[in-house]
């Protein structure tokens, strides 16, 4: 008797000191849970990411001619491939939408945004929400070359120009061609100049948005541009990043086909870690050659056309 009564202490000792802890570990929590409760979480990393998507094709891409600043309407395959495009991304919401102000890249915009009347349920963003048009995202100028073969050389473009001009020898006395007569012919540093300018602008912007406001931190960024224009943007902000396979294309260059789409993050960065919620330089980091510590810069999606499997010409 004296044995079982002991035991029955010795258990009741154990369940006592079981409850105690049970009991203390309850209080602790309920102790600590205010605590949790008044925590302010860490606001989200800043991120602009740009989303670049070609024209769709026009007369002049199906006949292999040189646009340039030049214009031409879409085919009705290019139609399709932006009608394509569109059921891509339609669930995708952006901050800002933009297009060159180029027609091509105009109607194409329109139409993968579901702003041509067409259909409403198309449509990725609200009806009052608009389409900025961008002289800065207008393709490469190409001088004489513009409504041209793609295969002629500027040189032997420009023999003809002078032909039509001066006559079938393309000699004139009177006026050697002043570059003043010439088409516009950019440079690729003219054209990076007048882009880089876009997206610095873009930084400033979001940025700045994202400071005063805690709902947001990743920004989405919709532009519909040309190849000229999309192959320097990619090559000088992410060019060590494109697959190798990816550059052996014709001249060594980067394909981009029509409404293929490429994603470009950007965030800011100070020796490798993040700035928190601090303002960074953009432009100064953007106008000594974008790769400074003050931004990573990202390849996310390189001219994807995945949309495009089952359109056909």
């Amino acid at each position: 008797m004296y044995r079982s009564q002991r035991t029955c202490c010795q258990l009741g000792k154990i369940r006592s000191s079981y409850l105690k802890s049970l009991v203390s570990g309850l209080l602790l929590s309920f102790w600590l849970l205010p605590v949790k409760c008044e925590t302010t979480s860490q606001k989200n990393e800043f991120v602009l990411r740009l989303h670049l998507i070609r024209h769709g094709e026009t007369e002049s891409n199906s006949k292999n001619l040189v646009l340039g600043q030049t214009d031409s309407p879409l085919t009705q395959n290019g139609i399709q491939q932006s009608k394509a495009a569109n059921r891509s991304m339609m669930k995708q919401s952006f901050w800002k939408r933009y297009a060159s102000d180029l027609l091509r890249a105009e109607n194409t915009a329109r139409i993968i945004l579901g702003l041509d009347g067409e259909d409403d349920e198309s449509s990725s963003c609200d009806a009052k929400e608009t389409l900025i048009l961008d002289k800065r995202l207008r393709e490469r100028a190409k001088g004489v070359r513009e409504g041209r073969d793609k295969d002629l050389t500027y040189d032997e473009a420009y023999r003809l120009f002078r032909e039509e001009r001066f006559g079938h020898d393309g000699v004139n006395d009177n006026d050697d061609t002043n570059e003043e007569d010439l088409p516009l012919l950019e440079t690729e540093e003219e054209v990076w100049f007048r882009v880089k300018d876009w997206i610095e602008e873009l930084l400033d912007s979001a940025y700045n948005h994202y400071l005063q406001h805690d709902e947001y931190s990743s920004y989405d960024i919709f532009a519909v541009t040309h190849s000229g224009t999309l192959r320097i943007l990619i090559e000088k902000m992410v060019g060590e990043q494109i697959p190798r396979e990816k550059n052996l294309v014709k001249q060594e260059r980067l394909a981009v086909p029509n409404t293929s789409i490429t994603i470009i993050e950007i965030y800011p960065r100070v020796n490798g870690q993040s700035r928190g919620g601090q303002p960074f330089p953009t432009r100064a980091a953007f106008h000594s050659d974008m790769k400074e510590n003050s931004l990573e810069i990202k390849l996310i999606t390189l001219t994807c056309i995945q949309h495009l499997e089952g359109v056909t010409k």
